[in-house]
């Protein structure tokens, strides 16, 4: 429950940052030409894990590294989805470029009220086990993070306005930290940084540096 605490603290010391919308770009808005995939889908206790073609044994193994890094990630913000998750695994960038998942989900709406999050997660697979890997627990990161804060009671407790005044750099940091945690590189990158006399303030910082800064402030949080 830490995060979570955090967060709700930090709302009220950021009220004047302008908050940019921090889910990832809906899949589907700027494609042109679509493909159509035999969706068939594994399911396990909180995931039901589409694939298509020669990728059934990634989904497989996916579905096993989402349901260990879930109760990982839930453990550590002390908060679960209410729902099942799910993620769709294309098998290049190049086909999930032509998906015509979410195209016309430039809203979502639960119970007839529109929502800010999403239930589901798009991945390419990069070629690799270790790059699918992080792009599995970035975006089921986000999709936590996000269900936590705009979804169910607590958007309803708080009322949406005061959590959208968030800064960006401060939500995507935290995904980040969830996802990544710390490690000796990220370590010498901020005393690099430090050390540069580069500093800024954070609403001044670059998009790459703006996360990095709210991942390593999480890390000296939590």
């Amino acid at each position: 429950m830490r995060i979570l605490g955090l967060i709700l603290g930090f709302i009220f010391l950021s009220a004047s940052y302008v908050f940019g919308q921090q889910t990832r770009e809906v899949f589907g808005k700027n494609r042109l030409q679509y493909l159509d995939f035999d969706w068939k889908y594994y399911s396990s206790v909180n995931f039901d894990v589409y694939y298509y073609g020669k990728g059934a044994k990634t989904a497989r193994k996916a579905t096993e590294y989402l349901e260990e890094e879930f109760e990982r990630i839930t453990d550590i913000v002390g908060y679960s989805p209410y729902f099942k998750a799910k993620i769709f695994i294309y098998n290049s960038v190049a086909e999930m470029q032509q998906s015509n998942v979410g195209v016309n989900s430039s809203s979502h709406r639960v119970g007839g009220q529109t929502d800010f999050i999403k239930t589901y997660v798009e991945v390419a697979n990069p070629g690799s086990t270790v790059g699918l890997k992080e792009e599995l627990v970035l975006g089921l990161s986000e999709l936590i993070l996000n269900d936590m804060l705009f979804g169910g009671s607590l958007s309803d407790m708080w009322q949406n306005t005061y959590l959208m005044s968030l800064p960006d750099w401060f939500v995507k940091g935290a995904i980040n930290y969830l996802a990544k945690g710390w490690d000796v590189e990220m370590d010498d990158r901020v005393r690099d940084l430090m050390s540069s006399g580069s500093v800024k303030k954070l609403s001044k910082l670059g998009s790459e540096e703006g996360v990095f800064a709210g991942q390593s402030m999480w890390n000296f949080l939590v």
